[in-house]
């Protein structure tokens, strides 16, 4: 038993935080294992009863301040769902627009809105229709005012 406590002593001494951490560990079984005596009974009753009516205290403030929030939460939602509203009525309207000037800018003389014979690989006009070849590829920047990844209508 002697030669264990030494060895525990030894590898204890270059570790104090070590040390202290397993003696919290020890004192807080041991303090669950204890039963509570009379005079630490009375004192956990005596504060739980002093603080009763400070927490009562506090619920009616988190009430009063819930029923304070939640007439400005609603209306910043209804802000954001009619600010949404808003941004997609927007991209439909820009959508539609670049549509019509892309329908506009084709070139084909047809403009009567069927696009049954658009070949995307030429970009233009009907499948099959004379000087329909695929044009050169650039590495130019495109210079289209259509959005990214725009898809005309078909």
């Amino acid at each position: 038993v002697g030669d264990g406590v030494d060895r525990a002593a030894t590898a204890a001494k270059g570790h104090p935080i070590a040390v202290g951490i397993v003696a919290l560990g020890v004192g807080w079984i041991a303090s669950a294992l204890i039963p509570p005596s009379r005079i630490e009974r009375r004192a956990a009753d005596s504060v739980k009863d002093a603080a009763a009516p400070i927490m009562h205290e506090a619920g009616d403030a988190l009430a009063d301040a819930a029923d304070n929030l939640r007439e400005p939460a609603r209306e910043a939602a209804a802000n954001v769902s009619e600010a949404a509203s808003e941004a997609v009525e927007n991209v439909r309207s820009d959508a539609e627009s670049a549509a019509v000037d892309v329908r506009g800018d084709s070139g084909s003389g047809d403009h009567s809105g069927d696009h049954s014979g658009w070949d995307p690989a030429t970009a233009s006009g009907p499948v099959g229709s004379p000087g329909t070849a695929a044009p050169a590829k650039s590495t130019a920047p495109s210079t289209s005012t259509a959005p990214r990844g725009a898809r005309p209508q078909r």
